[in-house]
């Protein structure tokens, strides 16, 4: 039995243009197994984008290049149709859907966990506690 990691996800060269601007351009990188991707960024700087694409939330104005590997199955041209076996939760920016500002962040993210998987909102906030108890340094809301 091998040592080496085993990837979860795999992009190469990936591009997202819409409208005419370039959201992402020839992003690359691997995610092995257990490890935790935090997509962190300026305004316009391609999150979005990224998780659209991820989370098979692309929209008909995105022109989409490039390749994914999920997981241990083959490497396929990016497209917006992606199936993907990893769990994304996808939170719009503000400017899509505005934030509750009488609601904590926690309740917040809670709710688009379990709108995502079709679960009751607490089960959402119980994903959310488990997913932060993963990361080190990460915030407790208990």
């Amino acid at each position: 039995m091998s040592d080496e990691p085993k990837p979860v996800l795999v992009l190469k060269d990936l591009r997202v243009v819409r409208g005419g601007a370039t959201e992402l351009d020839a992003l690359s990188c691997r995610i092995d197994r257990g490890e935790t991707l935090i997509v962190l960024g300026d305004d316009k700087s391609g999150k979005d984008a990224l998780l659209r694409v991820l989370g098979g939330f692309a929209e008909r104005a995105d022109d989409i290049s490039g390749a994914i590997k999920l997981g241990a199955g083959d490497e396929q041209a990016a497209t917006r149709k992606l199936r993907s076996p990893i769990r994304i939760v996808y939170l719009p920016g503000p400017a899509q859907v505005p934030l509750n500002p009488n609601a904590g962040v926690a309740s917040q993210l809670a709710r688009v966990v379990a709108r995502r998987h079709g679960n009751p909102r607490a089960s959402g906030l119980e994903e959310l506690r488990i997913a932060l108890e993963r990361m080190e340094g990460a915030p407790s809301f208990d």
